[in-house]
């Protein structure tokens, strides 16, 4: 490898990249990223399409409708390709905390989540809970 390269290997390295996936809330909080409140994030979910990876199952990813009248259909596609659809209701508390109750299609099995939703410039994301160490992952928001 030539001189050139190898420096600009390092440089790539070491200098931090704002569009790299943030991995902590903490990182997300400490590049300017804000817990979304309720009354946005009601306006935001009803009539939304979000998508992105699962926060519950590494390599698959999500694909939720969600309505203003509260409720929700889509799937989770597995990263071997199972595809498990699912409908039910969302809510937001006061606290701004968002929960799904849903029912999965085929056999019934009831499941549930909740999220806060986190922005950062013109990018969304998700938390599980509330706390500096949780784990975040990126939301695609687009309207129906």
């Amino acid at each position: 490898m030539n001189t050139l390269k190898r420096c600009l290997l390092l440089v790539a390295l070491l200098v931090p990249n704002s569009a790299q996936a943030q991995e902590s809330l903490g990182e997300l909080v400490s590049q300017g990223g804000r817990k979304i409140e309720r009354e946005e994030l009601v306006e935001l979910l009803s009539g939304l399409v979000m998508t992105g990876d699962s926060l519950n199952n590494p390599g698959a990813i999500i694909h939720f409708e969600y309505e203003g009248d509260g409720s929700v259909a889509g799937f989770t596609r597995t990263a071997d390709g199972r595809e498990f659809r699912s409908k039910g209701k969302w809510t937001v508390d006061a606290t701004g905390k968002f929960c799904r109750d849903m029912i999965r299609d085929g056999n019934g099995t009831r499941w549930g989540d909740c999220r806060f939703f986190y922005r950062l410039n013109e990018g969304y994301f998700a938390s599980d809970p509330d706390n500096p160490s949780a784990k975040v992952e990126k939301r695609v928001f687009t309207k129906k």
